[in-house]
């Protein structure tokens, strides 16, 4: 058996090393063009691709939903703990029931998540255009505060002076309003990490536009900062455009390189396991087939042999082989053994009969009952040819008087466990065996 088991190791299937391929996967080879967010022409790709990360995406979206409803909630309240108008707090409400009900849409039902990049594309636009319009409603409150409450005395003075209570609101307004778009560009910052997280998709790339849209809602209600910044403005506008619209590129096209390797690697790996065990089946099959005939030839020149003739050790080659053509029959159940999905079946069998098949082609006393009881036959025949093939190798090199005995309690038609024993002499050449 060991001449016969040898060239099976032949066939371990050699898989594609990631890092060899490396060089040769290209994520804009197999891609659209990146307005579409480099997705793979390949729709299971981009399908699998999409699934893989859409745990990330819904998780990422909770936890942005969580910090926006905070929030949102906590800065108006303290506006009014300020005493400023309710409007400031009350232009927030939409931002507070858009926020719950993408989130609980998001979170309660699954058939939402697929459209999980179209709803966080929908909210950066959303929030960060709802930004723009936040400073013309920061800008007319806290100057009307500021007229009202910090400074009643100067405003009753200049009553009768139009033009310098225009020139005094003018100016609280440049003030204000420079506070107002600092306060606005903090408040972006949340929607950009999660666009970033989301990465390049067709979706998010429409809503970048919500940037200078932004900007083109907040200017206007300071027309002079519009007029004196101008340029830095536009500057800025476009460095950040910039900024987020590379990070988007990079991280996409970093993720996608990952998975393309990652698929191609397990494509790889998929398909030398088909075509090992495709040969491994012939293998299977040949031996079988070739044993078989040898086994034929061996029986049909002992039923030819004069009695007289000494053909014990052929008859024992003779046995082994049968033995190994049984091995090749059960090659699918070794399978799911090694697969560990095999499943137990039990079946009638002669005990007696079981035990000098198994123990066919070797030298081994036997001390079995003939009864029939229920076992696994196939299973009990893997364990007990590699436990009577251990007892030969590490018994006595000479005469190892190997012997099997099973045991069994009970009755014909009573429930009591086998006890199979397999003893041998003793190897003087190995340490002895302890209890423990």
């Amino acid at each position: 058996m060991a001449s016969s088991s040898s060239p099976a190791h032949t066939f371990v299937p050699v898989v594609p090393s990631p890092v060899s391929d490396s060089a040769t996967v290209h994520v804009k080879d197999q891609s659209r063009p990146f307005w579409t967010g480099y997705q793979f022409k390949c729709d299971k790709q981009e399908q699998e691709y999409f699934e893989r990360h859409k745990p990330m995406l819904v998780r990422a979206f909770q936890a942005w939903g969580i910090i926006r409803l905070i929030y949102d909630t906590l800065l108006p309240l303290s506006y009014l703990s300020r005493g400023l108008a309710p409007s400031i707090s009350v232009a927030y409400i939409p931002n507070v029931v858009i926020t719950l009900i993408m989130l609980l849409m998001v979170s309660c039902t699954s058939r939402f998540r697929k459209y999980i990049v179209l709803i966080i594309s929908m909210a950066f636009a959303v929030f960060v255009i709802s930004t723009g319009v936040m400073v013309h409603v920061q800008t007319d409150v806290l100057v009307d505060n500021a007229l009202k409450s910090h400074l009643p005395r100067v405003v009753k003075r200049l009553a009768t002076d139009p033009e310098a209570l225009q020139e005094l609101e003018d100016y609280l307004t440049i003030g204000v309003s420079e506070t107002a778009v600092r306060e606005a560009s903090w408040n972006v910052l949340p929607q950009m990490l999660l666009l970033v997280h989301t990465g390049l998709w067709r979706s998010t790339m429409m809503s970048l536009f919500a940037i200078p849209i932004t900007f083109g809602i907040a200017m206007p209600a300071i027309p002079e900062l519009l007029q004196r910044d101008f340029w830095s403005t536009l500057v800025i506008d476009v460095m950040v455009w910039g900024y987020l619209f590379g990070n988007l590129l990079m991280t996409t096209l970093n993720r996608r390189r990952s998975f393309l390797l990652e698929y191609c690697f397990q494509t790889a790996l998929e398909t030398a396991v088909a075509a090992s065990r495709q040969a491994d089946s012939i293998l299977n099959h040949t031996l079988k087939n070739t044993m078989g005939d040898a086994a034929g030839n061996i029986e049909m020149f002992l039923d030819t042999v004069d009695s007289s003739t000494d053909v014990v050790y052929l008859r024992q080659s003779w046995a082994s082989l049968r033995r190994g053509m049984r091995a090749c029959q059960h090659r699918q159940a070794y399978l799911h053994l090694a697969a560990q999905k095999y499943k137990i079946s039990l079946h009638p069998v002669a005990l007696l009969e079981f035990a000098t098949e198994l123990t066919s082609g070797r030298q081994v006393r036997l001390n079995v009952p003939n009864v029939t009881v229920l076992l696994d036959p196939t299973l009990c025949g893997l364990i007990f040819d590699n436990v009577l093939n251990n007892a030969f190798k590490h018994g006595r090199s000479v005469n190892p008087d190997v012997e099997l005995t099973i045991e069994c309690a009970a009755d014909e038609h009573e429930l009591a466990p086998l006890k199979f024993i397999v003893s041998n002499a003793v190897n003087p050449d190995r340490p002895c065996v302890t209890q423990e």
